[in-house]
């Protein structure tokens, strides 16, 4: 996982191409992997390059073979990237297993990436069992080699460590902490730093709320060649018009435009938005559609259910909810469980409903905890999250859930 997905998780502001789908289709294998042995940086920047630009260059498989090689020649960093991709089955087959051991191999090797996406894996219980006590170990090596790097004067990973104490990621929550850190980064030229900084302007997070400010950094960034910074002034150029009842700016969409070819899933998801919607002139859902395309294959779960929830045939629609589960999207996991415990358009496959289950329990989506519940498996939960999702399922009528609480059902 690069340093900008780290970043998107906080900076969203929308909520919520390749093929039909969040795996592109099979090309040609990219000339020059042989060669990553030798250049294993220049790998990993091709692979970067290849998750970005318009539908023709776009390539997630390519780019993970590049990831492939050059984490192959020692670079921990692409291990990172290639594991992202495994997890979520971008690209690459779907290996949840497998990409846990690349983060680990990340981790131990000292990039601190690696760490905090196995800390994300299990604070959230992706396709893993969620184990607070790991993710905070695993956050605190995050913050352990994030603080090394930036020391080091490698601003990427001062803006990683800004992260980790905006979101409250192993540590307190502590938004003024962040800033200082943002800033520090943004005065020594790391524009994402900047644009992070703007974002708590604009909430008057850890900072004064300051519009204007925050307005003037992304334009900063944004000019200084950020293409992230140049989405989220699109976005915040969108919300302005929206509130005075206008039509999106061309220049907005222009903005816009740029951040989700630069690998933004946020700013591909806004887009989609604007052009399904009509905001800023005629709808055009063919448009919308392929930028929630790339939003999906960009990792971002909710694109990939608004392209199931509008799919027109039963195995597109299945497809799309494969990628959202698999990316993290609990409610996702658990709506796939329904399909294959009954049979829905498929083969009715009991074993894997149940393990569908699981997954969606584990991340925390309460309807398929109850599934569970009601069929007398134990929730994949640790005690305390399994306590409350028992006593939740028991005011809502559960039987099971209440014998389980409490020794008996509850009297109603």
């Amino acid at each position: 996982m690069t340093f900008v997905r780290a970043t998107l998780a906080v900076v969203a502001l929308l909520g919520a191409a390749p093929a039909s789908r969040a795996t592109t289709p099979k090309k040609a294998r990219p000339a020059g992997v042989a060669s990553c042995r030798k250049a294993p940086k220049t790998c990993d920047a091709r692979a970067k390059a290849l998750l970005k630009g318009d539908d023709a260059h776009f390539d997630l498989a390519s780019a993970a073979r590049y990831y492939r090689g050059a984490c192959n020649a020692g670079l921990l960093t692409s291990c990172a990237s290639l594991a992202l991709q495994m997890q979520d089955g971008r690209g690459v087959p779907f290996d949840p297993d497998g990409a846990r051991a690349l983060y680990r191999k990340a981790c131990d090797g000292g990039a601190g990436i690696g760490c905090y996406d196995l800390a994300l894996m299990y604070q959230g219980g992706v396709h893993v069992q969620p184990d607070p006590a790991k993710a905070k170990r695993y956050f605190a090596r995050a913050r352990a080699a994030y603080r090394k790097a930036c020391n080091a004067g490698r601003l990427t990973w001062c803006m990683n460590l800004g992260v980790l104490y905006e979101a409250g990621q192993g540590v307190p929550k502590d938004p003024k902490r962040a800033a200082a850190i943002y800033r520090k980064a943004c005065h020594g030229g790391h524009l994402e730093s900047c644009a992070n900084l703007a974002l708590l302007e604009q909430g008057g997070k850890g900072v004064p709320k300051d519009d204007r400010a925050a307005l003037a950094l992304l334009k900063k960034a944004c000019s200084g060649g950020s293409m992230l910074a140049c989405g989220l002034l699109g976005q915040t150029l969108m919300r302005a018009s929206r509130r005075k009842g206008k039509p999106v700016p061309a220049k907005a969409v222009k903005l816009l435009s740029k951040g989700c070819l630069d690998g933004s899933a946020g700013a591909c998801g806004v887009l989609a938005a604007v052009h399904g919607l009509g905001w800023a002139g005629r709808a055009d859902r063919v448009r919308s559609r392929r930028f929630e395309r790339r939003a999906c294959a960009l990792g971002d779960p909710s694109a990939c259910m608004v392209l199931e929830h509008s799919a027109t045939r039963r195995a597109e629609a299945l497809r799309w909810l494969e990628d959202a589960c698999h990316i993290g999207d609990g409610e996702a996991c658990g709506q796939l469980g329904a399909v294959f415990e009954r049979g829905i358009g498929v083969a009715a496959d009991p074993g894997r409903a149940l393990k569908l289950y699981r997954a969606s329990c584990q991340m925390g989506y309460p309807g398929s905890c109850v599934v569970l519940i009601k069929t007398g498996v134990r929730l994949p939960l640790p005690p305390a999250l399994r306590l409350r999702m028992l006593h939740g399922a028991c005011d809502h009528g559960v039987a099971r859930a209440c014998t389980l609480v409490h020794g008996k059902p509850a009297h109603r």
